[in-house]
């Protein structure tokens, strides 16, 4: 493959993506979802006193991204910048990696297309309110090291070099998210299939690794599968529509008219770029292929896995759909030959306003505001927690508390609290809380069938008073209570 030598148009389009990751980057650094602070303090725990832990001294693989973790622990370590300050750069750095990708993969494209879908896609990246309220997730990095390796491995050149490059950028995505190993496998079959021979470069390149890490992993915390799985099934309702639930989170971002723009973008990507791409029978289609199966697979593997629905699980999908309609918007044009090519992709492009509009709307009225409206009410329950001397909290969502008051967490899904999730099973988790006797509660109305047991215990009852009620920011009549223990056992 001959290397990208930069045009005019290719710094123009990087220099205007630059400049609007700088932007969101200062309006939302150090912002994420609570989750995403569990690893963040993982992470914390690294960087000052070498222990990949969520509570001091309690081994418990707690986190779904412990490589992650490590690498924002080390960043940290050696930079000074905050580990949430790390989370926004990566996410960034990430999007705009794949934005690299997509221009590297359309070299041959007319410049309407090679130009104009990076640009796009960048642009609702970076805006995207799904994006933006997840930024900090591992899934970030684990998406642009997966396209990365997809286009090293199937470059249009063969080289055992590419493969190694490749074996090793997909081992540190699943190094970063085990779940990456649908994509590993999806990328050797395609390359066995392509090279005509086992791919044994990119499979030991991709295996070693990994290997080495889940002995760290087992050597550590005596497991290689987080906790969190069997707690986050714990936590599957009766009656539940993954898709349903996927949808609605869609909803937030885009209203009816933003997610049918996005989806007859993404059939145009379908019908005037996916041609274009076949016919040519480059590395851009066979990567295109390989990275739908593996979105495809992702999809499916979390439906039969059962667990919840989690927005941070999807940001690969998210990303693959705004690249689609990216691709959409100006793939039109592909063929320059053809009549009405430039009043098509202007077309398409109309399609993608409302998409561009809401998602600018949203990024200007959220700017320098946390994007989770959890954050103040538990950051300013953390403080309390902090300033109250208390060593000890119990809770049903840890991440921002956690990460904020630096107190040992119990927490009550079991996440990184084993015995809770063993005592929410044997019904005896009223039991537990009384007999741990943490310095604080905190009471959240959503979560009442929890913590409604927990607080009707008559030891927790005689031990427990509120001290403060603040806001939660999920809707009306939604309260977040702390509670602290008297004096008196």
């Amino acid at each position: 493959m001959k290397a990208l030598r930069p045009t005019p148009g290719d710094l123009a389009v990087f220099a205007v993506l630059a400049g609007l990751a700088v932007l969101v980057g200062v309006g939302f650094w150090g912002y994420s979802y609570d989750d995403a602070f569990i690893t963040y303090r993982y992470a914390r725990n690294f960087a000052e006193h070498g222990e990949l832990v969520f509570n001091p001294g309690e081994r418990v693989l707690g986190t779904t991204a412990p490589g992650y973790a490590l690498l924002l622990g080390a960043l940290t370590f050696l930079t000074g910048i905050s580990v949430p300050g790390w989370g926004t750069l990566i996410s960034l750095a990430s999007i705009g990696a794949v934005a690299l990708v997509l221009r590297l993969a359309l070299a041959d494209a007319p410049p309407g297309v090679r130009y104009g879908a990076p640009l796009l896609y960048g642009t609702a990246a970076f805006l995207f309110r799904w994006n933006v309220e997840m930024f900090g997730a591992e899934s970030f990095p684990v998406l642009a090291l997966g396209v990365g390796a997809a286009w090293l491995a199937l470059g249009d050149e063969e080289g055992r070099r590419r493969e190694v490059a490749a074996g090793l950028l997909i081992a540190l995505a699943m190094i970063f998210r085990l779940d990456a190993a649908l994509l590993a496998g999806i990328l050797g079959l395609a390359l066995w299939w392509r090279r005509r021979r086992f791919p044994l470069a990119f499979a030991l390149a991709g295996l070693v690794p990994v290997l080495l890490f889940l002995l760290y992993l087992h050597l550590t915390f005596g497991a290689v599968i987080p906790n969190t799985m069997a707690a986050k099934q714990s936590e599957l309702p009766a009656a539940y529509s993954y898709t349903l639930e996927e949808w609605r989170w869609l909803g937030r971002s885009l209203t009816f008219v933003g997610r049918l723009s996005l989806l007859l973008a993404v059939l145009g990507a379908v019908l005037f770029g996916s041609l274009p791409l076949a016919r040519r029978r480059g590395a851009a289609g066979a990567v295109a292929l390989v990275l739908i199966l593996w979105l495809a697979a992702h999809e499916l593997a979390y439906r039969v896995l059962a667990v919840p629905f989690a927005p941070w699980y999807h940001v690969p999908m998210i990303n693959g759909l705004l690249a689609a309609a990216a691709l959409g918007g100006t793939a039109w044009s592909w063929d320059e030959r053809r009549a009405g090519a430039r009043w098509g992709s202007f077309g398409m492009l109309l399609l993608l306003f409302p998409l561009l509009v809401q998602s600018a709307h949203y990024a200007v009225r959220q700017w320098g505001q946390a994007p989770d409206p959890r954050w103040s009410g538990y950051m300013e329950a953390a403080r309390r927690v902090r300033d109250g001397g208390g060593r000890s909290v119990a809770a049903v969502e840890i991440g921002f508390l956690g990460y904020e008051s630096d107190a040992r967490v119990l927490d009550l899904m079991g996440l990184v609290s084993p015995e809770a999730l063993t005592a929410r099973r044997d019904g005896t988790l009223p039991a537990l809380v009384a007999r741990e006797r943490p310095d604080y509660l905190v009471d959240v109305s959503l979560f009442q069938p929890v913590l409604g047991p927990i607080l009707d215990e008559p030891a927790v009852q005689a031990s427990y008073q509120p001290v403060a009620e603040l806001p939660d920011g999920r809707g009306p009549g939604v309260r977040l209570r702390l509670l602290r223990k008297s004096l008196t056992p």
